[in-house]
Formats: structure tokens, C-alpha cells, sequence
């Protein structure tokens, strides 16, 4: 498991290169400034990655997210594309908060 900012658990992703985690942490940084501008009682973000099927050339990648604010919201998502997916996780935890 992965820390950063206290308030935001990345897990299952040690196992990424420096480059793919460098982008993550960004992508996660931003959506995190963006909801926290939205709800005020934003108090946990955890991300969790597994690899499905994985091949020597391929895997397609699972993200489940849970945010904790004034309730809780999950979302899920999974594809080939790292990247495609986990800002479809983010996505839908944004659209499941603005319901």
C-alpha cells in the first residue's frame, strides 16, 4: 500500500514503472483538489488495482474506488488501458458524488 497525502491509499500498485505511477499519482492528485473543492467533508480516497489475465504483452487491469465524505461512494472499472480505466474510476466516483 501506497500513501500519499494521508488521505489517499493507493493499493496493488507497486508493481507499476515509475512512469505509469508518476502519471497516477497526478491523475489522483488532481481529482482529489477537484472533489475536495465540491464537498467539504472529503476524508479518504482508496484506490485499488489488480491485474486479470495478465499475459507476457497484456493484462487488463481492475480499479475498484472507495471515497469516504459525508458518505460512502465506490465505483469500479476494468480494461486493457492502465490509464482509460483508472479515469473512468475516477469518472464515476465523481458522477456517483454530483447524484
Amino acid at each position: 500500500m501506497i500513501e500519499l497525502g494521508g488521505n489517499i491509499e493507493l493499493i496493488g500498485f507497486k508493481e507499476l514503472d515509475k512512469g505509469t505511477f508518476t502519471i497516477i499519482k497526478k491523475m489522483v492528485g488532481l481529482f482529489v483538489k477537484k472533489i475536495s473543492s465540491q464537498i467539504n467533508s472529503f476524508q479518504k480516497l482508496s484506490i485499488t488495482l489488480k491485474k486479470v489475465h495478465e499475459t507476457e504483452n497484456s493484462a487488463i487491469y481492475n480499479f475498484m474506488a472507495k471515497l469516504s465524505a459525508d458518505k460512502i461512494y465506490n465505483a469500479e472499472s476494468e480494461g486493457r488501458n492502465i490509464f482509460v480505466e483508472f479515469d473512468n474510476v475516477l469518472k464515476k466516483l465523481e458522477n456517483s458524488i454530483k447524484k
